[in-house]
């Protein structure tokens, strides 16, 4: 059902995060994924610290997820796939689990009202098999096809390509309600807001737009936190006739040969700077991020007001933009 590249990536990372515990070394784990969805490869173990934060913080704090395909039949919804995701440490998905479809029967199915079918599901879950769950996350099987289709030859599509790609795979998705999460977060409830504000347009050709005014660059930046560093070299590359690359990759510091530790933060950036021959380094604590991302996620104005003015407002924290 689902396309076999996302699909053995994906089972690469379940099986890191099942077997994490036992390593005696997290600092020498040199092993690649790619995060879910994108050609981007990344540590596997940096990946874990990114679900481990920003999971639980943005989409569900609770454990357990129940994944459910459904497509429509004589117009029900017929349940195709159930899948369990025992979360022991919120935001980690370790293993996965088929549960029997006929769990729950297409006349239960109601997504309508989401409330009353997490509430059955609830019931069933805990009568069958003892496992309360906290959240469901629900694929139409028109999701199912958008995911295959965009993961289509993922390994090796440039980033420019991807971004596009995911920009209209998203605005579908959402606009035409193929993707639902219950209870929903509210990062998902803004970006309906930000689909709703653009209307008819498509979000890559906001995102062109925005490109062709960037110049070129290579810079990087240093994210750190008390667990763990990593560096991102964000380029864009003019090539031949006027066509732009966009570039980025995601590092430890072992993994550039270079040692932060007993450094103070200037010295830090100018070592990262030679190493990856860049223009500029900079550094951002995690927590500073994450608090600029909640912010903005959090957003509360009506964009659909101010879709007719053209105008697209975002707050972080003491700043103001806007886009004309």
């Amino acid at each position: 059902m689902i396309n076999k590249t996302f699909k053995e990536n994906w089972l690469k990372i379940l099986k890191f995060n099942a077997g994490r515990e036992n390593l005696e070394n997290l600092q020498v784990v040199e092993e690649k994924v790619r995060i879910p969805l994108s050609p981007i490869r990344i540590n596997v173990n940096i990946l874990y610290y990114l679900f481990e934060i920003f999971y639980p913080k943005f989409v569900n704090d609770q454990q357990n997820i129940l994944d459910i395909v459904v497509s429509e039949d004589e117009k029900k919804e017929k349940v195709l796939g159930l899948y369990l995701y025992e979360t022991d440490k919120v935001g980690i998905h370790e293993t996965i689990k088929k549960i029997p479809t006929n769990l729950i029967k297409s006349k239960e199915v109601d997504l309508e009202r989401l409330d009353n079918f997490f509430n059955t599901l609830q019931t069933k879950l805990m009568k069958e098999i003892g496992i309360r769950i906290s959240t469901i996350r629900i694929f139409k099987k028109e999701a199912i096809d958008l995911i295959n289709k965009h993961c289509e030859n993922i390994r090796n599509i440039s980033l420019f390509d991807f971004l596009a790609r995911i920009l209209d795979f998203s605005q579908i998705i959402l606009k035409e309600k193929l993707f639902l999460i219950y209870p929903e977060p509210i990062f998902l409830d803004f970006l309906k807001g930000i689909i709703e504000l653009l209307g008819n347009m498509q979000t890559k050709n906001v995102f062109n737009f925005i490109e062709t005014l960037l110049p070129e660059f290579k810079i990087s930046f240093l994210i750190g936190s008390d667990e763990f560093s990593m560096i991102f070299l964000l380029q864009k590359k003019v090539l031949k006739y006027g066509k732009t690359e966009l570039i980025l990759k995601i590092f430890t510091p072992s993994e550039i040969n270079v040692d932060l530790t007993d450094f103070e933060m200037k010295n830090k950036l100018n070592l990262i700077k030679e190493k990856l021959n860049v223009e500029g380094s900079y550094y951002l604590h995690l927590q500073n991020l994450i608090q600029v991302i909640s912010n903005v996620s959090e957003l509360l104005i009506p964009l659909k007001k101010v879709r007719n003015e053209f105008s697209f407002f975002i707050i972080v924290k003491n700043y103001f933009f806007c886009f004309y």
